[in-house]
């Protein structure tokens, strides 16, 4: 049996705007969370629960390939955590991928990210590091488990 189920709603267009995570406990799937997905285009704008409270917003700029509205890869400027009330410049290598995440308020880094030669994570720093949603390899946003979901 088992432990924990997710689901996922998606628009017409094929984005993902909800996740609902479920555990099981005692013969049922019980409610942890779920949470809800605003866009931008391609690129993901906010997050929110389901009570309506803010999670996370994103500030997205030119993609590598100069443009806004090819994915994002190497676009997205910072992260706004709004339970903490943290704001995350992001760094990237030649390809795209996160490499970093400074703390805007002192400067400090609060992730690094080191990768293989397929973009499997072979490292992971900071107090930030897991907090981070927004897959390290190309950007595109993690499931509970850690596999890639777009």
């Amino acid at each position: 049996m088992p432990t924990q189920r997710l689901s996922f709603g998606y628009d017409y267009a094929g984005r993902r705007i909800r996740k609902k995570v479920e555990d099981h406990h005692e013969g049922e799937f019980v409610e942890r969370y779920t949470l809800f997905f605003a866009y931008d285009g391609w690129n993901l704008a906010a997050e929110w629960t389901k009570s309506g409270i803010p999670i996370r917003g994103y500030v997205w700029g030119s993609d590598l390939s100069g443009g806004e509205a090819t994915g994002g890869i190497g676009g997205l400027l910072w992260i706004n955590q709004l339970p903490e009330a943290k704001q995350f410049s992001v760094a990237y290598d030649g390809n795209g991928n996160v490499t970093n995440l400074f703390d805007m308020a002192d400067g400090t880094k609060a992730a690094s990210y080191e990768y293989g030669p397929f973009g499997e994570l072979i490292r992971s720093t900071g107090l930030f590091a897991k907090v981070n949603p927004i897959h390290r390899f190309a950007r595109q946003h993690l499931r509970d488990d850690g596999c890639l979901c777009i």
